[in-house]
């Protein structure tokens, strides 16, 4: 039988490889520190924190970690989830604020359905580090209405690399804001940017910059689709890029080259500056 372990409310506690392979529940403000640590899955109540160094986590269902209105900080440490997605970043509707997950330093995020999932307000930070969504139909990272930033990263879908969507429980839509430095964005079947996951009804709105020598690679040779109900804007600083970008009819896309850039591709229905 499985043991399941609480740290309580607005207490700290700390773990390290001699303690015993367990759950972990965090309650309001509570703190783990997990140093060398072997744990399955991780859920936290608005204010947890966790910070891994050098720890693995790995859950048989559902997420590795379950953020809601809480912190993830991996450092040199790794997240799968053999079934779900290896990190839920959410918020609960009533509270102000979403979830924060950094990684660096080689951290490793996989999930069968999704690397990365993060909804309205929350923060997805990488540095150097790989999150890979390992199913046939997964995705890297999934926003809505969130911001991410990756540095020399890579992240993957087995069918998109990056999806964006809006959150189903706002009547004010919130661009997602995406910033790609030196980083690789792989969508293995599918495209590497999709825009507009649950449009038209939930129109979106992104912001995306591919920076530093960042490549996107997608399976069906589109960098950047953005689907009907959805707008882009999509700047290309000092990276050469290679696919078309396709904006669905009542769609629109902006379209920005600077700094020596390049696209080379198919650019249908977009906008590009004069």
């Amino acid at each position: 039988m499985t043991q399941a372990a609480t740290v309580p409310a607005g207490t700290t506690q700390a773990i390290d490889a001699t303690t015993p392979l367990q759950t972990w529940q965090l309650q309001s403000n509570a703190t783990l520190n997990a140093t060398n640590a072997t744990t399955l899955q991780m859920t936290s109540a608005a204010g947890g924190v966790f910070n891994l160094t050098g720890s693995n986590v790995s859950a048989a269902t559902g997420s590795g970690i379950s953020l809601t209105n809480a912190s993830a900080n991996l450092d040199n440490s790794s997240v799968n989830s053999a079934t779900g997605i290896g990190i839920s970043a959410v918020r609960n509707v009533a509270s102000v604020g979403g979830s924060n997950v950094i990684l660096r330093n080689g951290s490793v995020v996989r999930g069968l359905q999704g690397g990365i999932a993060g909804n309205r307000f929350s923060v997805l930070n990488l540095r150097n580090s790989t999150v890979e969504g390992t199913g046939a139909t997964s995705f890297g990272i999934r926003m809505l209405e969130g911001s991410l930033s990756a540095t020399g990263s890579t992240i993957t879908g087995g069918l998109n690399g990056v999806t964006v969507g809006t959150d189903t429980q706002v009547s004010t839509v919130i661009p997602t804001t995406i910033v790609l430095d030196a980083t690789r964005v792989e969508g293995k079947t599918g495209s590497a940017l999709v825009v507009g996951i649950n449009a038209p009804n939930f129109p979106t709105v992104a912001n995306i910059e591919v920076r530093n020598g960042s490549s996107l690679v997608s399976g069906n040779n589109t960098l950047l689709e953005v689907r009907r109900g959805a707008s882009a804007g999509f700047l290309v600083d000092n990276s050469a890029l290679t696919g078309n970008v396709t904006v669905a009819s009542g769609s629109s896309a902006n379209v920005t080259l600077q700094n020596n850039a390049s696209l080379t591709g198919d650019l249908q229905n977009v906008t590009t500056p004069c």
